[in-house]
């Protein structure tokens, strides 16, 4: 974190210290570093280069000896994202995180060998344990440090007001160092105090345009982080539940039910929410989290919630899920897509169900139905220590609309997207809102109508055309789009654009436009996979042009990047995806239609792609399918080219994804690719009847019966399908 430390010098007095870059031009630090005696004037900021700024105090708190300093975002730190804030909630030895100071200390501090009366601050970055009992009862944290060696604690002067990071999260800032302790133990206010100060999130919001959230750091390795902040001109971002940019509406019924489950007297249990994809599910259990972090009025002094989404790929294997019977404050685990993670749910249950004692936990499994999958689960629990009732929480499409209006929640919508990117611009964030092309391309009077044709009333529909019509005010050039999805890809092609021409590249559309849906779709856990799935990418786009010379391993090299800068991961994985999940869809469902309906059936049979990629990829065109049903069609054609390696995975997608009434069209489908695929000459007779049989054992309204066979019933010599190649793509 070396780049975000900085040298702040008060010229009043004979005082230095250290300061961490929370943001462009946004620096904490201690107190009586910068405004010691309480001398609130304008502090001069030196940065590792030697750049320096005034700063003035934008927030002080006395008692916690820490403050907010602003100065100019265009000298210091103009790359920097905006930090993440954390603290420490669990003790748990086995799996205890190292933490990381950077600071300018007094022991640092070398003469000029030309001048030695002057004397020139330099960067030390110290390693450490915070072992959660050291110093709480004084409400700092204990910063042991790693390879302290003896001295007098004088040395460390100057080291007050940087920051400790724990998983690239700031979790304190260093006050003072213990005299008891020389060199081994430094004292440090941890993030959590500041947000419960009085103002500080506020005035945080003010100067970095983004809600600072709290997140337990020690947890990161298990949980999903929140939208990261590069995504700041990205409509995933704004739109993304958990970045909160828009007020919860409605739900307040459920919010109520699942907050009073949370607090019974149960040491563990577990519960469900239902519904369809973009009803709110995310933003209500984001809401949850922060009502539960709050000290409740009968309890002022009581510590509140942690929590968070349990990752699909933890950051660290096999995952410490000890750690989550270990938490020291009252514990909430959210687990989305909930229907596809029963392995790793019942890992998270076995823990609970073994230990004894500790603070209350809940698992609150997020998912869009509950026929398929919780009945059994409530079953296998029954009883234990795990489960109370294991009744469901369903939220019916218009349920966020309960309480207000669809004019009204489309106006608030609005209010808050145009604060936020007022905020974010205020901050220094670049936004890209240029012409993708000359924009005398617009005809004259044209007006963006899609505001009051959103798809449908959904909460996330809604938000993306109240999102929709704030970006046309910004870019002319997006009033020629009738619908608001159009209008949020577009702006999406222009953040591309700008992340593709920043690494010197031409800025190609419709490869840009296949690369973004490759990674949507077949995602990647490893770089190794995401360099796979660019390739396949390539290779999917140019099929149709034929002898294409070998793809250049540099360019492929350079476009894994632009994805990977483009859509970071917020867990373990190496990439994330464009979202929400709707606007993935239709992107998909765009570059489908674009390619003659090939791109789906070129993509998930292709021999680079992992079977975990190729899982992946049935099981979001399986989600997608309800938004976007034309793309059932390539996908049945898919499996129906390459059963053997396809048909298993989408027997468990189906049956875990699909309601029936979504499941029937998409059996539907696949009887008659693979019937349309039995006709071929090159088929093979043998492999071509198992599938059938597969599918055919029942009809597609008895459910996925027939599927589910699939890991009992196989051809007995499992011939090779010879392959077929694929028609052109025509363009």
């Amino acid at each position: 974190m070396e780049q975000r430390t900085v040298e702040v010098i008060n010229p009043r007095v004979s005082m230095f210290g250290s300061g961490c870059l929370i943001a462009p031009g946004v620096v904490l630090t201690a107190q009586h570093v910068a405004c010691p005696g309480g001398d609130m004037q304008p502090v001069t900021v030196r940065d590792k280069a030697g750049r320096t700024a005034q700063a003035e105090v934008v927030w002080a708190d006395a008692a916690l000896d820490v403050v907010l300093l602003a100065s100019d975002h265009s000298v210091l730190g103009t790359d920097l994202a905006v930090a993440r804030w954390g603290e420490l909630t669990c003790d748990y030895p086995a799996a205890r995180p190292m933490c990381t100071m950077t600071g300018f200390p007094r022991a640092m501090r070398l003469a000029l060998p030309d001048a030695p009366q002057t004397f020139v601050a330099d960067l030390k970055t110290v390693d450490g344990h915070i072992k959660p009992a050291t110093g709480s009862r004084s409400g700092h944290y204990g910063f042991e440090l790693s390879d302290a060696s003896a001295g007098s604690a004088d040395l460390w002067r100057g080291m007050s007001g940087a920051a400790a990071f724990c998983h690239d999260m700031l979790v304190g800032v260093a006050t003072f160092a213990s005299d008891h302790w020389p060199c081994g133990l430094l004292y440090l206010m941890p993030a959590a105090r500041l947000f419960a100060s009085p103002g500080f999130t506020d005035a945080v919001t003010s100067v970095t345009g983004m809600a600072p959230q709290l997140q337990p750091a020690d947890l990161s390795v298990l949980f999903t982080d929140v939208p990261d902040p590069q995504l700041s001109s990205s409509s995933s971002y704004l739109l993304h539940a958990r970045s909160a940019v828009v007020p919860m509406s409605g739900m307040t019924g459920q919010l109520d039910t699942l907050d009073a489950w949370c607090r019974t007297s149960r040491a563990s249990d577990i519960t469900a929410v239902t519904g369809i994809g973009g009803v709110g599910k995310t933003r209500l259990v984001t809401e949850l989290l922060h009502r539960l972090a709050q000290p409740r009025p009968e309890q002022p002094t009581a510590r509140g919630w942690t929590g968070g989404f349990l990752a699909d790929t933890p950051r660290f294997q096999p995952p410490p899920y000890g750690m989550l019977g270990a938490s020291k404050y009252p514990l909430l685990i959210a687990v989305d897509y909930a229907e596809t993670r029963r392995t790793q749910i019942d890992q998270v249950l076995d823990i609970l169900a073994a230990r004894r004692g500790g603070q209350p936990v809940r698992l609150l499994l997020l998912a869009r139905g509950h026929d398929n999958w919780w009945p059994s689960l409530r079953r296998a629990r029954q009883g234990t220590s795990v489960i109370s009732t294991g009744t469901p929480v369903a939220i019916e499409p218009d349920d966020a609309l309960s309480d207000t209006d669809t004019q009204s929640v489309f106006d608030d919508a609005k209010r808050a997207f145009n604060e936020r990117i007022s905020a974010l611009r205020a901050a220094g964030h670049q936004w890209a809102t240029s012409p993708l092309t000359p924009t005398s391309g617009i005809k004259e009077g044209d007006v963006y109508t899609g505001s009051a044709n959103p798809d449908d009333d959904r909460i996330v529909s809604l938000h993306m055309a109240a999102l929709a019509e704030v970006l046309t005010t910004l870019n002319d050039f997006f009033a020629r789009h009738e619908k608001p999805m159009d209008v949020l890809i577009a702006h999406e092609m222009s953040y591309w654009r700008r992340i593709v021409e920043a690494r010197g590249l031409f800025f190609d559309e419709k490869l840009m436009r296949t690369l973004v849906c490759v990674q949507a779709v077949a995602g990647a856990r490893k770089q190794a996979n995401a360099q796979a799935a660019v390739a396949a990418g390539f290779d999917v786009h140019y099929s149709g042009f034929p002898n294409t010379a070998p793809h250049d391993e540099a360019r492929l090299a350079a476009y894994e990047d632009i994805l990977t800068a483009a859509y970071p991961s917020g867990d373990g994985a190496h990439w994330g995806s464009m979202g929400p999940d709707v606007l993935g869809a239709a992107l998909v469902a765009e570059v489908e239609e674009a390619s003659d309906r090939q791109f789906i059936e070129h993509l998930l049979p292709h021999p680079n792609l992992s079977p975990e990629q190729r899982h992946q990829s049935l099981t979001v065109v399986a989600r997608a399918i309800p938004e976007q049903p034309a793309l059932a069609a390539g996908a049945a054609r898919a499996v129906a080219a390459a059963p053997q390696q396809l048909l298993p995975l989408a027997a468990r997608t189906v049956a875990a994804e699909l309601a029936p009434e979504v499941a029937r069209p998409w059996l539907h489908e696949l009887q008659e690719a693979l019937t349309e695929r039995a006709r071929q000459p090159d088929a093979d007779p043998h492999t071509s009847a198992w599938a059938a049989d597969v599918v055919n054992t029942h009809p597609p309204g008895d459910r996925t019966r027939g599927l589910l066979r699939l890991g009992r019933r196989t051809p007995t010599t499992r011939p090779r399908l010879r392959s077929r190649r694929p028609a052109g793509r025509r363009r």
